[in-house]
C-alpha cells in the first residue's frame, strides 16, 4: 500500500512538472511572438512620426524629433523659433519633426490652445497648424495665456471661420488627440516642455528641454555613433 501510495505522489508531482514545464513553454513562446511583432511604436518610447502628425520634414528620414510643447510655454517658443531651426540648417533632411502636445497644469490656458490648435489643424491642415502655432509664439507675452477670443483672432488670419473654430472646441471633438499625446509623454517620464524623443530606428534618447547642445549631440549620436 505504501509503495502505491509513494508512486501516485510521484506520479501527481511528475504531471505537476510538466504542467509547469508547458506553461512556461507556451508563455515563452507567446512572449516571443508578442516580441517578434513589437513596433517601433512600443518599443522605443514613442510613436514615430507618421500622416497623423502635426509634422515637417518626411517620415523616412533617419532621426525623428517627436516634441512634447504647449502653446503657453516660453521655452517652447524659442525651441521653435531659434533652435529648430539651427538644427534643420545643419541636418537638413536628416531630420522629422512632429508637435505633439502636453499642456502643463502650472499653464492655465494651454489646454485651451491645445483645443483650438487641433481644431485649426482639422479646419485647415498641417501648414495651417504650424503657422497658427509660430503666430502664438510671436505675441509678446504669450506665455501668459491666451483667451479663446484672441486665439480666434489668430486662427482668422488663415481664414479660419470664427464659428467652426469655437464649434470644433466646444464639441470636444479633438480632446481624445491631446490626452493621447499627454499620456504617452507621462509614460515616457516626461514632465516639462518643451521635451524632445530623438529616435532612430533602433534606439531613442529624451531631451528635456531647449538645450540645443543636447539636441545636437544626441542627433550626432543616433545617425553616426558618435
Amino acid at each position: 500500500m505504501r509503495d502505491t501510495a509513494r508512486a501516485r505522489i510521484i506520479f501527481a508531482a511528475f504531471l505537476s512538472l510538466v504542467a509547469v514545464i508547458i506553461c512556461v513553454t507556451l508563455y515563452e513562446r507567446h512572449s516571443a511572438a508578442v516580441q517578434k511583432t513589437k513596433t517601433d511604436k512600443e518599443s522605443l518610447i514613442a510613436r514615430p512620426i507618421s500622416a497623423q502628425d502635426h509634422s515637417i520634414g518626411t517620415s523616412t528620414a533617419p532621426i525623428h524629433l517627436i516634441v512634447y510643447a504647449d502653446l503657453s510655454c516660453v521655452y517652447c517658443g524659442s525651441f521653435f523659433r531659434i533652435t529648430l531651426p539651427k538644427l534643420q540648417k545643419k541636418y537638413g533632411d536628416k531630420i522629422a519633426v512632429a508637435y505633439r502636445h502636453l499642456p502643463l497644469m502650472s499653464h492655465p490656458n494651454s489646454r485651451l490652445e491645445a483645443q483650438v490648435g487641433e481644431c485649426v489643424a482639422t479646419l485647415a491642415g498641417n501648414k495651417t497648424f504650424w503657422d497658427f502655432a509660430h503666430a502664438v509664439f510671436a505675441i509678446p507675452g504669450f506665455e501668459k495665456g491666451l483667451s479663446l477670443d484672441a486665439l480666434t483672432s489668430i486662427a482668422g488670419r488663415f481664414d479660419i471661420q470664427n464659428t467652426k473654430l469655437r464649434s470644433c472646441v466646444a464639441s470636444g471633438a479633438v480632446d481624445a488627440r491631446i490626452d493621447e499625446d499627454a499620456l504617452e509623454a507621462s509614460v515616457a517620464g516626461i514632465t516639462e516642455t518643451p521635451s524632445t524623443v530623438l529616435k532612430s530606428a533602433t534606439r531613442a534618447l529624451i531631451v528635456q528641454g531647449n538645450y540645443y547642445s543636447q539636441l545636437d549631440i544626441g542627433i550626432g549620436y543616433l545617425l553616426y555613433g558618435k
